[in-house]
């Protein structure tokens, strides 16, 4: 059997900050196994899973989106993150900021920072274009961001929370969107800062979204509220 180096989770893609490039949708040729993953063309040629030889298949287009995807227009908007744990979590929204136009990214208390060496991982070079600014005080950036007019809005759930689809407040000129720790949320003093706290409804058991894809939800309900943007 052919073998190879992989990714621990088997991912064959070694360097995940890597996005272009000659990329190959490969299939195992074990009947027993089949798999079909996708993997650079300079990589070896064997099955991440059974290590069995592989072949590849279908070359992957560098851009498979619509040359009208990009708006080329930022946002008045900001993202605060505020002594989050996991650095993929960081990774994650620092890629859905730089999609949306987000034009900083504050990161506070113990939030891993863009210079972390698992960040690639899921930031995808997102990390290298992003403004981004180091707080060891999430209470007192938010004071100083308020002090010079800055509209804060926090992503919570609590009693003072609205719903983030039926909420109208427009996007300020210049405007925050807090997130917060994965296990405890925001830092009380901050909501207590915050102009506005908006919350995702759930529909199911589960209180609450993970805090990367729950930023994604409303980073681009917000864009769309926003009265400045085009495209």
């Amino acid at each position: 059997m052919a073998t190879g180096k992989i990714h621990p989770d088997n991912d064959p893609i070694d360097g995940e900050g890597t996005v272009l490039g000659d990329y190959w949708y490969c299939q195992c040729l074990s009947p027993d196994c089949n798999l079909r993953f996708p993997a650079p063309g300079t990589s070896t040629e064997s099955c991440p899973v059974c290590r069995s030889k592989a072949e590849k298949r279908i070359q992957i287009p560098t851009s498979v989106l619509p040359e009208n995807n990009k708006t080329g227009t930022a946002t008045p908007i900001s993202v605060l993150m505020d002594n989050l744990r996991s650095v993929y979590n960081v990774g994650s929204i620092l890629r859905t900021a730089d999609g949306a136009g987000f034009s900083h990214a504050y990161l506070c208390g113990i939030t891993p920072t863009p210079d972390h060496p698992r960040l690639a991982k899921t930031s995808l070079t997102a990390e290298l274009h992003t403004m981004w600014s180091f707080h060891r005080n999430g209470v007192d950036l938010v004071q100083q961001l308020k002090n010079r007019g800055t509209h804060i809005i926090s992503l919570e759930t609590n009693k003072s929370a609205v719903n983030i689809f039926k909420s109208t407040t427009p996007i300020m000129e210049e405007t925050v969107l807090v997130v917060g720790n994965e296990i405890c949320g925001i830092d009380p003093a901050i909501l207590d800062l915050s102009d506005q706290i908006l919350y995702l409804p759930m529909g199911g058991i589960k209180k609450s979204l993970n805090v990367a894809v729950s930023f994604g939800i409303a980073a681009y309900s917000l864009i769309h509220r926003n009265p400045l943007k085009s495209g």
